[in-house]
C-alpha cells in the first residue's frame, strides 16, 4: 500500500470490484454495505424488497449519481438459497409473519416500540429522517436458561419492515418453520449514557406455558461504584429469586450479601414464587454487604475523602507524616515497589507518579472462584497501599482476618504484557494456590478470553484447571473430538501430570472444538475482548465507563425435546408425573395452625409465665425462630383423659426481643407410649415453623433462621435424619418429608437442639405443662386429625416428594405438573475405572480399612491418588465440615462422570480434613507416663540400631580400603573411629536397657492398678447366682483384642500363583479387559437400553430421598469400601447430608437404567471355606463393592423382594421379609410326625449347589441385555457336563421378572447391573464377567431367590405327576411341599411301604439334578452336602433301616429348639400357610403336639396375666391367632411383662420355701424331730442350694457337682459302661456324624462333652434295671490300690538287727536335737547347721539301701520323741521350729505320700459304703412340666409354677407335725460355794461409763434377782497411744 498527496481540487474515482450477485443492482449493493449490510443480507434484502433503497437513503448515497457502478467486492461466501418463509401463528397475540397481509392487525410491540421510537428518535442525517438504535434479544429452547447475546438493530422511519428486518437480523437463530414471538421489554431497562436505547426486544421461538422470556438486568452495588448488565432469559413462570440466582450463576454473591429481585416497584420475597408477564424487564440487584459494627474495625478507611475535622480542633495545614522506610515494609509491598517504579507515569498536573493495578479477591472456603477484578490507583505512598487495596474490596473482605496479598506471575494473556495484577485472599488452606486462569474457548464468544482467579491445588494438574474453571464437558473424556492444552507461560501442563504451582501462577486454558460449517455466522458482530461469561466480569457496565457493542451466548440453549428431528437424543425425555406431591403440597401449603396466644391455668409462678407476656407482632419481621417440643404418656387413664398428649411453643426474635409466636397443644387418644406422643410434637412443631416462615417471608422476604428444641434425643435424631424411624415408620418419614419441604422452600437449615427435661428450663417446663393439660382435657388446639390424616400410608408416600416441588436442581424441568427428565448428553470417560498399581492386593479383615495404592484416572481429573486411601483412613468422621462442598452436577450427565464427579469432589473434600496416623498403645491399660517410657525406648533401640549398622559399615569400609590401597597405615585412624563407635553403642545399649527395665516396672505398676480395679468392680457380684453379671465386668474391662487373621494370605501361596485368575474366570465367565473397554461396553450398552425407555413414570416407580437416608444411615460403619477412599462410617453418619448429592445420581439410575460403571465391579478377596485350605477350590470370593453400589443394591433388593413376595413359591423362604428359618425346620419336623402317625415311610431330601452364585445364568432372571453375554455363557455351557441343556437356553430368552410382570424401571435397572460387571483379583488387570451373582452385593442373594422360585415352580409341576405321592397328600388335603432357602432346598416325601421309598427317592434327585442342570448348575453329592434322611416304618423297614442308615453314609434327624410363645405370632402372622395347615394336621394325628404345647404356654400367661391374651376354650386358638395377626400389637412388651411377673412370683415363692426349710433345719440341729418329716411329705429336699461332695467341695447345681465326681474322682454314670461298648458306640457315632448346614439346626453330641455325666438323662422313677451299683465296682478297685500303697510302706531291706539299728539312731536323733534345742534357745544361731540337712545326714549314715527303712524309723522318731524334746524346752519359738522343720522333712521322704493317698482311699471307701447301705432312690426329684419338650410331652406340656401350686404346697406342709420338741438350753452360771450365782455379760461398744447406762441398770436389776453380774465393757480406740492414755485416765474402759 502506497500513500499520496493530494491536493485541493484533485478527482478521486473509487474503482469498486464487481458484486458476486449481478442480479443485484450495484447502487443498491453499495448502500447496504454503507448501512453495515453484509453480502448474505444484501442479497436477501435484494429478493424480498427488491432494488428499493428509500430506507437506506444516507448523505454518501446522495452524492452518488444514479445507475449503475462499477460491482460489489466479490466476497466467497456460500449462499444458503431460497428459504422458505416464516409462518404467522394467529393464536399467539405476538407471533407474526415475514410477509404479513394488509388487514393484519398491528401487534402490541410494534405499537410500543412506535410510540417510543416518535418521543426519543434522533436525526443522525437530515437526508435519511430520525433514527434509533434497539438492541434485540432471541431466547430459544425448552428449559430455563439466560443468553447474554444481543444484536443492535437500527430502526428508521420504514415501520412496516421492521418485523422483516428483525427476522433477518436474526435469521441464523430462528427456525423459518416455526412461529415467533416478539416482545418490547417493559417497564424499559436502565441504559447507559454512552450507548442510549431506545429499549430492548426479545424474539423468542417454541415457548412452553411453564417459561416466559424477560429481560434481566443486574445490578451490582458497591460503596462507591455502581455496575450493571443485562442478559435475555427464559424464567420459569412463577419465578423466585432462588431461581434468577441460579440461572445466572450469582449464588456466590449473594451468600455475603443481600439480593433483590423487582419488576418496576415489584419486589419479590425471598421464596416468593411470583408470576409476571411475557417481556418483562426484570431488575436483579446485588446490595453491597450490610456490616455489623465489631470491635477493632475502627481501622477501616471511610470512603469519603474529604478530610474531618476530629475533637473539634481548628482546621489547620495537614502535617505530612514521616515516610516509614521501604526495608520496613512487607515482602510483598516492597516487590510491588519495585514494579511500580519501573512503570508508574506522571498523573495530572506532573504532581506525582501513578500506576494503575488490576486486583482479584479470593477466599478459601466460599469464594473459590471469581471472575470480577478491580482497578486500583496506586501513588507514591507505598505505606498505604495495602490498605488501600484492602478497602477496595471492603465489601468482600472477612473482618479480623489476615489478608495476603500476590503478585500474579505471568501477567494473564487476556492482558496488556506490562499490566501488574494482584490477587487478595483470605483463610487459604496449605494446600492451595490463589492462581489466575485464562480460558480461551473457540466454541464460545468467538475464542475470546475469559479470565478469572480461582483456587488451585498446589501440585496441580490440567485435569484440576479443566475442572475449576467449568470446562470438565467441553473437554475429553466427555468430548474426544475437544483438543485442550494448558500452559503456564511457556511450559505446557501435561495430562495427568502433577505441575509445581506457586501462589500467583497465571495458567492459559485453551479448548479448541471441531464447530461446523457457519457455525460463527459472517453476519455476527466481533464483540472483541468484551464478551464473558459471567455477567460481572464485563457485561457489568459502568455508567460513566465506555461500554461494548453486545454480549456474545455462552452455549446455545436446548432444543425442544417434544419438536426435535428424530434421531436427536431430546426425542427420549421422560415425565415424572408428580400430581400426587403437588395434591399433598398444596394441601400442606393452604393448611395452617392457628396458634393460641392466651395459656390458660398457667400459674404465675411458673419459670415460663415472663416469657409469654409478650406477644408476636406479624407487622414486624422476624430474624429468629425457636420452637420448643414435648409429648407427655400415662399408662393410667382416668376418664375424659387420653393417653397421651403433646404441645408446642413458638418464639421469635423481633427488633425489640424475644416475643411469643403461640402455642398448639393436644390430646392423643391413640398413643401407645411416650415415644409416640414427642414424635407426634416434633411433627407438628415443623408444620408449625413452616406456617410461620411462610408468613415472614411473605411479607419480609427473607426467611429467619429456625431451631427446635427437644428433651427426646430419639426424635430429634430422627428428624433430623441421623436415625432411622423403625417404631413409627409412617409418622417418622412424614415427619422428615416436612423437614426438607422447610430447608428447601425457605433455603433455611433447621437444627435440632437436646434439651434435659424437667431442669427448669423456661421453655421446655412451657409445653411440658401444656402436654400434660391437653392429655387431660385441656388442649388448646387439637391437631390429632391433622396427625392421623399426614400418617396414613397412601399420604405419606406422595409427602416423601413435596420438597422435589421447591427444589432448585429441578426448577427448569417442570411443565404443568409433570417433571421433564432430560436424557444424558454425555459420555463416560474411557479411563474412568480404577487401575490398580499394586500386583497383589492383601487379604486384610474387611474392618482393618487397609490401605490399597490404587491410581484412579477419572474422566476430567486424576483426582484420586495412591495416598488418599490411607489420608482418608485417619479422618475423623465424626468431626467432619461440609461447608464448601461443591459436588452439584447438571442432569444432562452421564450417570457414569456424574458419580465419578461426585465422588472425587468428596474426596477432595476429606482429604484435608485427614488426620495424621499418630501411634498409640495398643495395650489399653497402660498410663501416659509408661507409654512416654515406651516411646523413649523405642528411640534408644532406632539409635542402637543405627550405631550399630553405622559401625558395619565401617568395618567394611576398613576392609575394602585396605584390599583396594594395599596398606593398613589407616587403621590407626579406623581404630579411633570404631572405639568412638564403641562408646556410642555401649550408651545406647546402656539408655536401651536402663529404660527396659524402667518400662518393665512401669507396667508391672499398670497391671496391678488394672487388676485392683478389677477386683474392685467384680467384688459387687460374689453371689453365685451373679456370675453372668462378674463375668460381664471381666469382659468389659478387659481390653480388646483385635481379631487374628486366620490362616494365611492365599497370595502367598505360590503353588497357587497361577491358578486363582483360571479359576475366578472359569466360575462366572470371565474375561480379562482393559478398564477402558470395560467403560466403553457399559457406553454402548446405555445408548441401545435408551431405546425402551418408558415416557410416563409415576413417584412409585422411584426411590425417594427418604428411602436413600435410609440406605446410606444402614451402611455398617466398619466395612471395606473396595476402591472408594471414603470410609464407609462417613455414609452412615453423615446420611442426610451425603444422601441430597447421590440422590441425582440415583434418580439418574432409575430414570435411564443405567448403574454407573464404578458400581459393578470391585476388588475380589479370597476366603478360606474351611482352615487348611491350600487349593483354589477352598477358597471363595467376595467382591468388595463400593459404598454407594451397596447402597443403591439394598434398595433395589428391597423394592425386588417387596414385588416378588407375592409371587413367590409357597416353599421359599428365604430372603422374603417376615420369613425365619424356624418355619422351614418346623413345617418339616411337623410333617414328617404326621406321615408317621398314618404309618408312611418318609425321607427328606437336602440339597446343596456347587458354587451356585458363581453359576447363575442372570439373562434367566433378568432378561437378555446384551446377545454377546449370553454368547460367552451358552459357550461356557456347552463344554461344561450340561451341555445338552444348555442348549434348550436359545438366544431368546425372557427374563422371569419379565414373566412376572415386575416394574419396567425397575427390571430395566436390574437388567443393566448384571451387565458389564467386572471384578480385579491380581490388582494387575480388570476381569469382566458374564454370569453370577456378584457375591457381596445387597442384591445377589434376592436374584437368586427369583431363579429358584422358577425351580420350584418346575419342581412343583413334576412332583404333581407323581400319582402315588399326591394320593397320599390328598388324603391329609395337601399341596407338594418344599422348603427352599437362598440355594439350600429340602423336599419331604413320602410312600405308604417301606420298600417304596428308596426307588421314589431316587427318582426325585434325578429329578432335581436335571431342573438345575438345565439352569446351568450343578448339584453337589459331596459326602455331607446333599443327603436323604430316612424314616422307616412297616414291613421290611428294619432289614432297610439297617442297611441304609447305619451304613457308612448315615441320614439326618432335626430338632427344633424355638422360644414357642414369640415364635407362634410370627408364625401364624407371616408364617406360611402350609405349616398352618399341618400343625393342625399334627394336632389331629398325633397324640402329641407342638399345638398342645401352645395351649399350655398361652394357659399359663393367662393365668399370670389374664388381659395379655384374649380368652379361649380348650384347643381353639381362633381369637388367639386372630389377635396375634393384627399389626402394631405389642405382643413381645407383653411376653416381657409376663416373665418378669413369673419370675418375681417364683422368686417370691422359692425365698418362702427356702425359709421354712431353714426354720425346720435349725429346729432339727437344736434336735427336734417332725413326723412325717418333709424329705417324707416332699420326696426329696426341694431346690437344694448347695450340692456337697464326700471330698468336701460345694456346687449350686447337680450339673457341676456330677462333673465334678467326674472329672477329679472318676465317677461316671450308670449307663458308661454301656456307652463305651462296641456296638452302641457304633449308634452313638452314627449320631455324632449327622450335621446339617443352616438353615435347620441339628443337635450333635459335642467332642469336648465325650464321655461327661448326663445325669438328668437317667431314670428319676419307676424301677431301675438290674445293673451292678457302681459303687461296687469302686470299692474293688480302691481295695486292689491299698493293698498296693501298702505293700510300698513295708521297707524292702532292713539292717540285721533293726530294732537296735533304731535305737541307736533314735538316740542319735535326740541327742542331737536336744543340743540343737539349747544352743537355739541361748540365741546362738550363728553356729547352729541346718536342722534338716543334720537330720538327712543321721539317716544318710545307714547307706541307700536302708533308706526306706531309716525314714519310717525316723517317722516313728517324730511321733514318739520329738514332742518330749519340745515340751522340755519350755520355749514357744522352738516347739514352733521344730514343728515346721518336722512337717517339711516329713514331706519330703516318699513314704508321706503313700500314706496319704492311703488315707483319701479310705475315706472313698468309707464314702461309698455308706451310699451302697442306703435305700435306692432317684438321682432327682421328678420335674414334671418343665421347659423341656420331652417332659412337655410326658406331662401334658404343663408349665410348673410354685406360685400356683403354694396351695398344694401349704397342705403338705400343714402334715408335718412334732415328735420331739428340742430342749430348753439355760444360761450357763458361774457359781462358787456360798455365793450367789455370777453371770458374766460382755458390753461392746460401751463408752465412758455414766448413770442410768446399760451397765448401771444391770447391777440394779442383780440385786432384785439375787444374781450377780460380771460386766466386761469394750470399746475402741486408736493407736497405742490412746490406749495407754485411756487406761490412765481410768476411764472405765476395759481394751
Amino acid at each position: 500500500m502506497q500513500m499520496m498527496r493530494i491536493q485541493h481540487g484533485d478527482y478521486i474515482r473509487v474503482a469498486i470490484p464487481p458484486f458476486k450477485h449481478e442480479q443485484v443492482p450495484t447502487r443498491l449493493a453499495v448502500q447496504c454495505a454503507q448501512a453495515g449490510f453484509s453480502p448474505q443480507q444484501t442479497l436477501r434484502r435484494f429478493q424480498q424488497r427488491g432494488d428499493d433503497t428509500d430506507s437506506l437513503y444516507s448523505m454518501i448515497s446522495a452524492a452518488q449519481p444514479t445507475g449503475d457502478a462499477t460491482a460489489f467486492f466479490q466476497l466467497h461466501c456460500t449462499s444458503s438459497g431460497d428459504a422458505p418463509s416464516t409462518t404467522w401463528d394467529q393464536a399467539h397475540p405476538q407471533a407474526f409473519a415475514v410477509r404479513p397481509t394488509d388487514d393484519d392487525p398491528r401487534p402490541s410491540w410494534i405499537s410500543q416500540m412506535h410510540a417510543a421510537f416518535t418521543e426519543e428518535a434522533c436525526t443522525e442525517f437530515d437526508e435519511e429522517g430520525p433514527v434509533a438504535y434497539v438492541e434485540t434479544w432471541f431466547v430459544k429452547g425448552y428449559f430455563a436458561h439466560v443468553s447474554e447475546h444481543s444484536k443492535t438493530f437500527r430502526l428508521t422511519q420504514e415501520i412496516a419492515w421492521w418485523r422483516d428486518e428483525l427476522i433477518e437480523l436474526w435469521r441464523d437463530k430462528i427456525d423459518l418453520h416455526r412461529p415467533v414471538q416478539i416482545y418490547w421489554v417493559q417497564p424499559t431497562p436502565i441504559t447507559s449514557s454512552t450507548r442510549e436505547r431506545l429499549g430492548h426486544i426479545i424474539l423468542c421461538q417454541d415457548v412452553k406455558d411453564f417459561l416466559a422470556p424477560a429481560l434481566l438486568t443486574v445490578e451490582f452495588h458497591a460503596d462507591d461504584s455502581y455496575r450493571f448488565g443485562q442478559a435475555a432469559a427464559m424464567l420459569p413462570n412463577p419465578v423466585t429469586v432462588f431461581d434468577i440466582k441460579h440461572l445466572a450463576r450469582l449464588a456466590r454473591h449473594c451468600s455475603s450479601r443481600r439480593c433483590t429481585l423487582r419488576h418496576g416497584r415489584q419486589f419479590w420475597s425471598e421464596h416468593e414464587a411470583r408470576r409476571f408477564s411475557a417481556g418483562a424487564g426484570l431488575t436483579f440487584g446485588v446490595l453491597p454487604p450490610i456490616r455489623d459494627l465489631h470491635v477493632g474495625s475502627e481501622h477501616v478507611s471511610s470512603p469519603s475523602l474529604e478530610p474531618s475535622n476530629i475533637h473539634g480542633q481548628d482546621e489547620e495545614e495537614d502535617i505530612i507524616p514521616a515516610q516509614p522506610p521501604l526495608h520496613d515494609q512487607s515482602l510483598f509491598t516492597r516487590r510491588l515497589f519495585e514494579l511500580w517504579d519501573r512503570q508508574a507515569v506522571f498523573g495530572p498536573a506532573h504532581l506525582e507518579r501513578l500506576l494503575r493495578v488490576e486486583t482479584w479477591y479470593l477466599e478459601g472456603r466460599h469464594v473459590k472462584h471469581h471472575d470480577e477484578q478491580r482497578n486500583v490507583m496506586l501513588a507514591e505512598d507505598y505505606w498505604t497501599w495495602e490498605g488501600i487495596l484492602t478497602h477496595r474490596w471492603r465489601d468482600f473482605v472477612l473482618p479480623g482476618i489476615d489478608v495476603d496479598f500476590t503478585i500474579v506471575t505471568p501477567t494473564p494473556s487476556s492482558a496488556p504484557p506490562l499490566e501488574i495484577h494482584i490477587i487478595l485472599h483470605q483463610r487459604v488452606f496449605e494446600f492451595d494456590r490463589p492462581s489466575i486462569v485464562t480460558v480461551r474457548d473457540n466454541a464460545v464468544l468467538r475464542g475470546h478470553a475469559y479470565t478469572a482467579a480461582v483456587l488451585l491445588p498446589s501440585a496441580v494438574t490440567k485435569e484440576d484447571i479443566i475442572l475449576r474453571m467449568g470446562k470438565t464437558f467441553s473437554c475429553p473424556p466427555q468430548r474426544p473430538d475437544a483438543v485442550c492444552t494448558c500452559w503456564h507461560g511457556a511450559l505446557e501442563v501435561e495430562d495427568f501430570r502433577p505441575f509445581p504451582n506457586r501462589d500467583g501462577f497465571a495458567f492459559d486454558l485453551h479448548v479448541h472444538r471441531q464447530l461446523p460449517v457457519g457455525f460463527w455466522s459472517d453476519e455476527e458482530e466481533d464483540t472483541g475482548a468484551a464478551a464473558s461469561t459471567s455477567l460481572l466480569q464485563f457485561s457489568l457496565q459502568a455508567r460513566r465507563a465506555p461500554v461494548q457493542e453486545q454480549i456474545q451466548p455462552d452455549e446455545e440453549p436446548p432444543a425442544d425435546p417434544v419438536r426435535a428431528d428424530s434421531g436427536s437424543l431430546s426425542s427420549e425425555t421422560q415425565w415424572i408425573d408428580m400430581a400426587p406431591a403437588i395434591r399433598q403440597y398444596e394441601w400442606i401449603d393452604t393448611h395452617f395452625f392457628l396458634p393460641q396466644f392466651d395459656v390458660p391455668n398457667l400459674p404465675e409462678c411458673h419459670a415460663a409465665w415472663e416469657w409469654i407476656q409478650h406477644w408476636w407482632d406479624p407487622s414486624q419481621p422476624c430474624f429468629q425462630l425457636c420452637i420448643y417440643t414435648d409429648g407427655s404418656f400415662s399408662k393410667v387413664v382416668k376418664e375424659q383423659e387420653a393417653p397421651g398428649g403433646a404441645a408446642v411453643a413458638a418464639f421469635v426474635l423481633q427488633p425489640d426481643g424475644w416475643r411469643f409466636a403461640g402455642a398448639l397443644s393436644s390430646a392423643l387418644d391413640d398413643a401407645t407410649n411416650a415415644y409416640v406422643s414427642e414424635l407426634s410434637a416434633i411433627t407438628v412443631a415443623i408444620k408449625f415453623a413452616y406456617d410461620i416462615i411462610k408468613m415472614n417471608v411473605a411479607g419480609f422476604g427473607f426467611a429467619p433462621s429456625f431451631v427446635c428444641r427437644h428433651d427426646a434425643t430419639t426424635v430429634g435424631r430422627q428428624a433430623d435424619g441421623s436415625w432411622q424411624c423403625i417404631s413409627c415408620p409412617l409418622l417418622g418419614k412424614a415427619l422428615r418429608s416436612i423437614v426438607l419441604l422447610v430447608e428447601h422452600a425457605f433455603d433455611v437449615i433447621v437444627k435440632f437442639e437436646h434439651i434435659k427435661g424437667h431442669s427448669g428450663e423456661p421453655g421446655n417446663e412451657l409445653v411440658d405443662f401444656l402436654a400434660d393439660a391437653a392429655r387431660v382435657g385441656q388442649a388448646l388446639t387439637p391437631f390429632d386429625e391433622w396427625l392421623g390424616f399426614i400418617s396414613q400410608r397412601h399420604i405419606v408416600e406422595a409427602v416423601q416428594w413435596v420438597w422435589l416441588i421447591v427444589a432448585p436442581d429441578f426448577a427448569a424441568c417442570w411443565q404443568e405438573q409433570s417433571i421433564a427428565f432430560p436424557p444424558p448428553q454425555t459420555t463416560p470417560h474411557p479411563d474412568l475405572l480404577p487401575v490398580p498399581e499394586t500386583h497383589a492386593m492383601s487379604q486384610e479383615d474387611a474392618s482393618d480399612q487397609a490401605c490399597v495404592a490404587l491410581s484412579f484416572i477419572s474422566g476430567d481429573r486424576n483426582t484420586r491418588k495412591p495416598h488418599q486411601k490411607q489420608t482418608l483412613r485417619h479422618l475423623d468422621v465424626k468431626a467432619i465440615e461440609w461447608g464448601g462442598l461443591q459436588a452439584s452436577c447438571d442432569l444432562q450427565v452421564d450417570v457414569h462422570s456424574h458419580l465419578d464427579h461426585l465422588q472425587s469432589q468428596l474426596v477432595e473434600h476429606l482429604i484435608p480434613q485427614g488426620r495424621s496416623g499418630r501411634r498409640v498403645p495398643i495395650k489399653q491399660t497402660m498410663s501416659d507416663a509408661t507409654w512416654e517410657l515406651v516411646c523413649e525406648k523405642r528411640d534408644w533401640r532406632q539409635t542402637l540400631h543405627e550405631h550399630q549398622k553405622t559401625q558395619r559399615h565401617s568395618i567394611l569400609n576398613q576392609i575394602f580400603t585396605s584390599w583396594r590401597d594395599g596398606r593398613a597405615d589407616a587403621i590407626a585412624e579406623f581404630d579411633r573411629l570404631h572405639a568412638m563407635q564403641d562408646r556410642l553403642i555401649a550408651g545406647a545399649l546402656w539408655q536401651f536397657r536402663r529404660l527396659g527395665r524402667l518400662v518393665s516396672a512401669a507396667l508391672r505398676k499398670d497391671d496391678c492398678r488394672f487388676f485392683e480395679s478389677l477386683l474392685a468392680e467384680g467384688a459387687e457380684f460374689l453371689n453365685p447366682a451373679e456370675v453372668k453379671n462378674l463375668w460381664r465386668t471381666v469382659r468389659r474391662s478387659l481390653p480388646k483384642c483385635q481379631q487374628r487373621k486366620i490362616g494365611y494370605n492365599p497370595h502367598n501361596l505360590v503353588s497357587l500363583e497361577g491358578q486363582w485368575a483360571p479359576h475366578f474366570e472359569a466360575l462366572e465367565c470371565g474375561v480379562p479387559l482393559a478398564g477402558s473397554s470395560l467403560v466403553d461396553h457399559c457406553a454402548r450398552a446405555n445408548l441401545l437400553a435408551q431405546e425402551g425407555r418408558p415416557r410416563q413414570v409415576t413417584l412409585q416407580q422411584l426411590p425417594s430421598l427418604c428411602e436413600l437416608e435410609d440406605a446410606l444411615r444402614q451402611t455398617q460403619a466398619d466395612r471395606s469400601t473396595g476402591f472408594d477412599p471414603v470410609p464407609s462410617a462417613v455414609y452412615h453418619l453423615h446420611a442426610p447430608f451425603l444422601a441430597k448429592y447421590f440422590y441425582q445420581v440415583l434418580l439418574k439410575a432409575f430414570m435411564w437404567g443405567c448403574e454407573p460403571v464404578q458400581s459393578k465391579g470391585g476388588e475380589l478377596k479370597m476366603l478360606p471355606k474351611k482352615p487348611g485350605a491350600i487349593e483354589v477350590q477352598h477358597f471363595r470370593g467376595i467382591l468388595l463393592l463400593p459404598t454407594f453400589a451397596k447402597r443403591l443394591h439394598a434398595i433395589l433388593r428391597a423394592r425386588l423382594m417387596q414385588q416378588t413376595a407375592l409371587r413367590r413359591d409357597p416353599g421359599q423362604m428365604g430372603g422374603f421379609k417376615g420369613q425365619q428359618v424356624a418355619f422351614g425346620s418346623h413345617l418339616i419336623r411337623a410333617l414328617t410326625n404326621v406321615f408317621a402317625a398314618k404309618g408312611w415311610s418318609s425321607a427328606v431330601v437336602f440339597v446343596d449347589l456347587s458354587t451356585a452364585f458363581h453359576h447363575l445364568v442372570r439373562q434367566l432372571v433378568v432378561g437378555v441385555g446384551e446377545t454377546e453375554e449370553l454368547k460367552v455363557v451358552l459357550e461356557a455351557l456347552a463344554h461344561s457336563p450340561n451341555a445338552e441343556a444348555a442348549g434348550q437356553l436359545g438366544r431368546h430368552l425372557v427374563g422371569i421378572l419379565e414373566h412376572a410382570g415386575i416394574d419396567v424401571l425397575l427390571l430395566r435397572l436390574l437388567r443393566d447391573v448384571h451387565s458389564g460387571t467386572w471384578y480385579s483379583l491380581t490388582g494387575a488387570t480388570l476381569t469382566q464377567t458374564h454370569r453370577g451373582t456378584r457375591p457381596g452385593s445387597p442384591l445377589a442373594d434376592s436374584i437368586f431367590h427369583i431363579l429358584m422360585g422358577d425351580i420350584a415352580k418346575s419342581l412343583r409341576r413334576w412332583i404333581c405327576m407323581q400319582s402315588d405321592y399326591i394320593n397320599l397328600l390328598s388324603q391329609l388335603e395337601l399341596d407338594p411341599i418344599m422348603v427352599i432357602w437362598s440355594d439350600d432346598l429340602a423336599v419331604p416325601w413320602a410312600t405308604s411301604t417301606a420298600a417304596a421309598l428308596p426307588l421314589a427317592i431316587e427318582k426325585l434327585v434325578q429329578e432335581i439334578d436335571t431342573q438345575f442342570g438345565r439352569r446351568g448348575f450343578t448339584v453337589n453329592f459331596a459326602k455331607g452336602k446333599t443327603s436323604v434322611v430316612l424314616s422307616l416304618i412297616g414291613a421290611g423297614a428294619p432289614d432297610l433301616r439297617r442297611s441304609l442308615q447305619l451304613g457308612p453314609n448315615p441320614g439326618m434327624e432335626i430338632r427344633l429348639q424355638v422360644d414357642r410363645l414369640g415364635y407362634a405370632r410370627r408364625l401364624f402372622q407371616v408364617g406360611p400357610a402350609e405349616l398352618h395347615q399341618i400343625l393342625h394336621l399334627e394336632k389331629a394325628h398325633c397324640q402329641t403336639s407342638w399345638i398342645d404345647g401352645l395351649v399350655a404356654d398361652l394357659q399359663w400367661v393367662r393365668e399370670i396375666v389374664p388381659q395379655a391374651i384374649p380368652h379361649f376354650e380348650g384347643t381353639d386358638l381362633t381369637a388367639v391367632i386372630d389377635y396375634w395377626q393384627q399389626e402394631g400389637i405389642p405382643w413381645k412388651s407383653h411376653l416381657k411383662r409376663v416373665v418378669k411377673k413369673h419370675k418375681l412370683q417364683e422368686e417370691m415363692m422359692s425365698e418362702v420355701h427356702m425359709a421354712h426349710d431353714t426354720i425346720l433345719k435349725t429346729l432339727r440341729q437344736a434336735g427336734a424331730t417332725f413326723v412325717p418329716d418333709s424329705d417324707q411329705v416332699f420326696g426329696h429336699p426341694r431346690a437344694a442350694s448347695s450340692f456337697d461332695c464326700t471330698c468336701g467341695r460345694s456346687f449350686n447345681t447337680p450339673q457341676g457337682l456330677a462333673l465334678h465326681r467326674w472329672k477329679v474322682h472318676g465317677i461316671h454314670a450308670p449307663e458308661h459302661a454301656f456307652v463305651t461298648g462296641g456296638e452302641v458306640n457304633q449308634c452313638f457315632d452314627y449320631l455324632s456324624r449327622m450335621g446339617f448346614q443352616a438353615p435347620f439346626e441339628a443337635q450333635c453330641l459335642p467332642p469336648a462333652l465325650k464321655g461327661a455325666v448326663r445325669l438328668d438323662a437317667l431314670r428319676a422313677e419307676g424301677p431301675l434295671r438290674p445293673l451292678v451299683p457302681y459303687q461296687q465296682e469302686l470299692l474293688g478297685h480302691i481295695e486292689q490300690e491299698l493293698d498296693t500303697h501298702y505293700k510300698h510302706l513295708i521297707p524292702q531291706c532292713v539292717p540285721e538287727d533293726p530294732v537296735d539299728a533304731g535305737l541307736r539312731l533314735g538316740d542319735t536323733l535326740t541327742t542331737g536335737t536336744r543340743k540343737w534345742v539349747q544352743a537355739f534357745c541361748a540365741r546362738q544361731a550363728e553356729h547352729l547347721p541346718d536342722l534338716i540337712d543334720w537330720w538327712f545326714g543321721c539317716l544318710a549314715t545307714f547307706g541307700t539301701d536302708f533308706e526306706d527303712w531309716a525314714a519310717e524309723t525316723f517317722v516313728a522318731w517324730g511321733e514318739h520323741c520329738l514332742p518330749d524334746i519340745s515340751d522340755s524346752a519350755m520355749d514357744g519359738e522352738v516347739e514352733y521350729v521344730l514343728d515346721e522343720a518336722y512337717s517339711e522333712m516329713v514331706d519330703l521322704l516318699p513314704c508321706t505320700l503313700t500314706r496319704r493317698k492311703i488315707g483319701a482311699l479310705l475315706q472313698r471307701q468309707r464314702s461309698l459304703q455308706a451310699e451302697l447301705a442306703a435305700p435306692l432312690q432317684p438321682h432327682r426329684p421328678v420335674r414334671r412340666g418343665t421347659a423341656n419338650p420331652k417332659e412337655r410331652s410326658a406331662t401334658r406340656h404343663r408349665v410348673p409354677s410354685l406360685f400356683s401350686e403354694q396351695g398344694s404346697w401349704q397342705s403338705l406342709f400343714r402334715s408335718i407335725a412334732w415328735h420331739a420338741v428340742p430342749e430348753d438350753r439355760g444360761i450357763p452360771l458361774l457359781s462358787a460355794p456360798g455365793e450367789r450365782p455370777v453371770l458374766l455379760v460382755v458390753h461392746l461398744f460401751s463408752g465412758r461409763r455414766r448413770a442410768g447406762d446399760f451397765h448401771w441398770h444391770l447391777q440394779h436389776m442383780g440385786d432384785t434377782m439375787g444374781v450377780t453380774f460380771v460386766i466386761l465393757s469394750m470399746e475402741w480406740v486408736t493407736g497405742a497411744a490412746d490406749a495407754s492414755a485411756a487406761i490412765r485416765a481410768n476411764l472405765g474402759k476395759i481394751l
